[in-house]
C-alpha cells in the first residue's frame, strides 16, 4: 500500500492568485451540475457554461452548484467571475496539496477540506473538496469525477428530506457529514489491519512486520495532519459568528464537530497503538535474541571442559602418563561425561535453565 503524493514545482515562483492546478487527475473534461431545490423537490441541470446560471436562478430556491474537476483555470476563473471569488481562493482551490483552511466573510464562508480513500491499486489517496457558502448558494469543488456525495442526491430526492427545507447551510453541513462518515469508514479499515498487525507481530521471528506498521503509521500521520484542522475550522462558536448560517442549524454543526474530535482522537489512538507495537515487537525480537544467546552460551560452558580435556589429550607428547593406560580411552570419556552432566546440574541448581 502506496501514498500518492502530489509534486508543488509546477507553482514555484508563480505570483500569487495564479490559479494552477498541482494534482495528476486531468483526463475528464470539467462539469457542472446544479441541483435547484425547496419544499416542493429538487431540479437538476448540467450546466454547458457558468454563464447560463443567471438564467436559471430562481431567488426563492436553494442553489448547488457543483464543480467536478479543478484542471482547467479559465472555467474556474469563470465560477469566479459569476460568484464573486477572489482568485487567491481560486489558487487555494485548486492548489490539492493545500492544508484544510477556512474563511468566514460577511457574504461567504469557505471551506478546504480532506478526503481520503483507497484506489484499485490500495493506494492511499487524498483529494481536496472546497466548500463555498453564500446566500442561497453553495458551491462544492471536487477533484475526481467519483460519485462522492451521491448518498446525498439520493436522500434530496426524498420529498420528506430535511435538505428540502433546511437551506444550503443545512447542505453544507449534510455534505461535510458525509466526508466524515467516509474518514470513518477508512479509520475503522485502519483499526482492524492495526489488530491483525498485533497479532502478526507477536510471530513474526524476520522482523518483516515492521516495515508494514511503518506504512500505516505514515499514512495515519498523513490523515492526522489533514483531519485535525477540521477540529477549529467547524467548532460550533465559530460557525455561528457567521449570519449564513441559520441558529436552527447551529446544533447539527456541534455534533460534527464533535465527530470530528472523536475520529481526530481515534487517529491519535491508533498512531500511538503502532508506535507501541513497533516497540512491542522489538522487545520481541530482543527478547528472542537474548534466549538464543543464552542457550548458546550455556551449551558454550558445557563444551568449554570439555573441549579443553580433548586438547590436552591431543598433544602430540610421547611421554604423557596416561597414554599408554590399556583403559585410557574409556576413563576420559567418563571423566567428560561426569564433568558434562555435573554443569547441567548446577545449572539445574542456579535455576540458570
Amino acid at each position: 500500500m502506496k501514498t500518492v503524493r502530489h509534486s508543488y514545482k509546477n507553482k514555484f515562483g508563480k505570483p500569487p492568485g495564479t490559479i494552477e492546478y498541482t494534482g495528476s487527475h486531468r483526463d475528464v473534461p470539467i462539469t457542472i451540475n446544479l441541483y435547484q431545490y425547496d419544499e416542493s423537490g429538487v431540479h437538476v441541470s448540467k450546466i454547458q457554461s457558468i454563464s447560463d446560471f443567471n438564467n436559471l436562478f430562481d431567488p426563492q430556491k436553494n442553489h448547488w452548484v457543483q464543480v467536478i474537476g479543478l484542471h482547467d483555470p479559465d472555467i474556474l476563473r469563470e465560477v469566479g467571475t459569476q460568484f464573486n471569488i477572489s482568485d487567491l481562493i481560486l489558487e487555494d482551490i485548486s492548489n490539492v496539496r493545500h492544508n484544510p483552511k477556512r474563511e468566514l466573510h460577511s457574504d461567504y464562508i469557505l471551506f478546504i477540506t480532506k478526503v481520503f480513500r483507497f484506489d484499485e491499486q490500495d493506494n492511499l489517496k487524498s483529494e481536496n473538496v472546497s466548500f463555498l457558502l453564500k446566500e442561497k448558494v453553495l458551491i462544492t469543488f471536487q477533484e475526481f469525477a467519483y460519485d462522492l456525495f451521491s448518498a446525498i442526491k439520493e436522500r434530496i430526492y426524498s420529498p420528506t428530506s430535511r435538505l428540502l427545507t433546511n437551506g444550503v447551510d443545512y447542505l453544507l453541513f449534510a455534505l461535510l457529514d458525509l466526508i466524515i462518515d467516509h474518514q470513518i469508514i477508512m479509520i475503522d479499515s485502519y483499526s482492524e489491519d492495526i489488530d491483525d498487525l498485533e497479532e502478526k507481530a507477536s510471530n513474526d521471528y524476520q522482523g518483516r512486520v515492521v516495515e508494514t506498521i511503518n506504512q500505516y503509521k505514515r499514512e495515519l500521520i498523513l490523515m492526522h495532519r489533514y483531519l485535525a484542522p477540521l477540529k477549529e475550522m467547524t467548532h460550533y462558536e465559530i460557525v455561528d459568528s457567521s449570519d449564513l448560517i441559520q441558529q436552527k442549524n447551529l446544533p447539527f454543526y456541534k455534533d460534527l464537530s464533535g465527530m470530528i474530535h472523536a475520529n481526530v482522537d481515534q487517529l491519535e489512538f491508533l498512531r500511538d497503538t503502532l508506535k507501541d507495537l513497533v516497540e512491542i515487537h522489538s522487545s520481541l525480537m530482543d527478547h528472542r535474541m537474548n534466549r538464543t544467546i543464552y542457550t548458546l552460551t550455556l551449551i558454550s560452558a558445557i563444551f568449554i571442559p570439555l573441549t579443553f580435556i580433548a586438547g590436552l589429550y591431543g598433544m602430540n607428547f610421547d611421554y604423557m602418563p596416561e597414554l599408554h593406560y590399556h583403559n585410557a580411552y574409556f576413563i576420559v570419556l567418563a571423566v567428560m561425561g561426569a564433568v558434562s552432566i555435573g554443569m547441567i546440574l548446577y545449572m539445574k541448581r542456579k535455576k540458570w535453565f
